[in-house]
């Protein structure tokens, strides 16, 4: 049991801590990684645009491959840590783009972030 609280705390400390390092970035880095983000995920919207399976497959691999990786590395803490603080930055940087304000971006994030983060987390 003391074993789980400590994983829920370091857990949740990778991940906030990702998010505040986000959402205080400098607004120059925050429009770099979303213009990143828009060219990285340009083939799942390709994709949703013609074949929903396709644009299916493409998330699952890329999920499963997320996964993989942080079974064969979650020994080390390395992997996993490192994933949710990268995951923590993208929604930091994402709540606080400039375009719009944060209340509105986490409404747009909400739906997808109650069904995979906590999987993430587990």
């Amino acid at each position: 049991m003391r074993y789980l609280q400590i994983a829920t705390i370091v857990i949740l400390t990778a991940f906030t801590l990702g998010m505040v390092m986000g959402f205080l970035s400098d607004t120059n880095v925050k429009k770099e990684i979303v213009e990143n983000a828009k060219e990285n995920l340009k083939p799942i919207t390709e994709a949703f645009k013609t074949d929903l399976i396709s644009a299916s497959i493409i998330i699952f691999y890329n999920n499963l491959r997320v996964a993989i990786i942080s079974f064969i590395l979650g020994p080390t803490l390395v992997a996993p840590i490192s994933i949710l603080l990268s995951n923590g930055y993208i929604i930091g940087v994402f709540l606080a783009y400039p375009p719009r304000d944060t209340l509105r971006n986490l409404i747009i994030i909400l739906p997808h972030g109650i069904l995979e983060l906590p999987a993430i987390l587990l």
